[in-house]
């Protein structure tokens, strides 16, 4: 269903209500737990390296908001943010479209789910009042769950991520500049590096989800920069990579001349495992070394929380805001092995970012504090193929953490 309030910004809320309450509880007190499906991404079944990321998106199976309200007891709220092409009539249904008139459809990209996002939280916030948020999130959803947990930690009570992308800006790290030598002897002596099997797909969804590069070094689009720098900087125009079974490694497709010399200034690709991007004296003139990725404490100082309160006094200074981070619980997949022992390959992307963003968020969440208690605060869990309702058992018992 729509809201009234939110119909002037052509985005849709849907609301779920458990079938069980107590009697007890007014329904504008309830607990309720915003939910952010999954985007754009990893739809296709038909490609191998989505099978895994499609089997998480079946978790919460085809009704999510249905299956955590009666898990959960809770008022479920679904924010069906806009992003990718999106039918004129699901976003605007009160638009009746020409008769005879095919549409074509609405194609949105960063910042719009952010700012659907934010607007969600805002409605829920004022209009349901509830004793305590739990925010619910997969892919796309997922990063915009922990934007919300690095930004709104004094409304939002937790948060389960599963599968965030948590750095878009990180996916070049895992590409290559020259392509590889291709002769037997540096083959057998280097090794095959097989890139991650989500790696592609997200290289794709960046190229048509974000318009520029400034966008997804956005830390509101990738969460990891609220904690840390992207040790690189932003170039002119998004990198495009060949791939293909050619490519193991996608190869970057190199930039116009005009754009060239800029992006060796402010970006860094990464070298090939064993350091040797090429052999050419032009090609090693044009490594950049990688800039350290600085972690930057949270909260930050200077922010101007307060404000409204009573106690707020002008001559107070710059001071740090006293906040503690939500609850947090960010899932991956099961990792696997590679089939070919020769083969060096990693898990996939999006595992490797949820295990990074734990470490950060432990490391610079909580100074001062016991290490044990950010262990317990931050947590990394793993959907397994016999425990595909982790997601919604955790959201039962994040709901009602104190």
């Amino acid at each position: 269903m729509s809201f009234p309030e939110l119909r002037s910004v052509f985005f849709r809320l849907s609301r779920t209500r458990p079938v069980v309450r107590s009697a007890s509880q007014p329904l504008t007190r309830a607990n309720v737990i915003l939910y952010l499906p999954p985007g754009p991404l990893f739809r296709s079944s038909s490609h191998p390296e989505n099978e895994e990321h499609g089997r998480i998106n079946r978790i919460l199976g085809p009704d999510p908001a249905h299956l955590l309200a009666s898990t959960t007891s809770s008022t479920v709220v679904t924010v069906n943010y806009r992003l990718g092409a999106i039918d004129r009539g699901t976003v605007c249904p009160s638009e009746e479209p020409a008769a005879q008139q095919p549409t074509k459809p609405a194609v949105y990209k960063y910042p719009t789910p952010i700012h659907d996002t934010l607007a969600g939280l805002d409605w829920v916030a004022q209009n349901l009042q509830p004793a305590q948020l739990c925010v619910l999130g997969t892919h796309v959803g997922g990063s915009l769950a922990l934007m919300l947990a690095l930004t709104e930690a004094q409304t939002v009570s937790a948060v389960a991520a599963i599968e965030p992308v948590c750095d878009w800006a990180g996916l070049d790290e895992y590409c290559t500049a020259i392509a590889p030598a291709e002769t037997p002897t540096e083959r057998q002596r280097r090794g095959r590096f097989i890139a991650p099997p989500d790696l592609v797909p997200l290289l794709q969804a960046r190229e048509t989800l974000f318009d520029t590069p400034e966008r997804y070094f956005d830390a509101f689009a990738s969460p990891i920069l609220f904690l840390r720098s992207p040790g690189k900087g932003v170039p002119r125009s998004t990198p495009r990579y060949m791939t293909g079974a050619e490519y193991p490694r996608p190869v970057l497709v190199p930039p116009p001349q005009a754009d060239r010399h800029q992006d060796l200034q402010t970006n860094h690709m990464p070298e090939d495992l064993d350091g040797e991007i090429g052999a050419s004296s032009e090609q090693d003139s044009e490594r950049i070394t990688r800039r350290r990725k600085a972690l930057s404490r949270w909260p930050p100082y200077g922010l101007d929380y307060g404000l409204e309160q009573a106690t707020y006094s002008p001559h107070a200074g710059i001071r740090r805001l006293e906040v503690t981070l939500p609850r947090v619980r960010i899932y991956t997949g099961s990792n696997e092995l590679p089939r070919d022992k020769k083969a060096r390959t990693t898990s996939t992307v999006l595992a490797q970012q949820a295990e990074e963003m734990v470490s950060v968020m432990r490391r610079a969440c909580f100074f001062g504090r016991e290490k044990g208690f950010g262990d317990e605060r931050v947590q990394l869990g793993r959907v397994e193929d016999v425990a595909e309702a982790a997601g919604c058992h955790a959201l039962y018992q994040l709901s009602h953490a104190s």
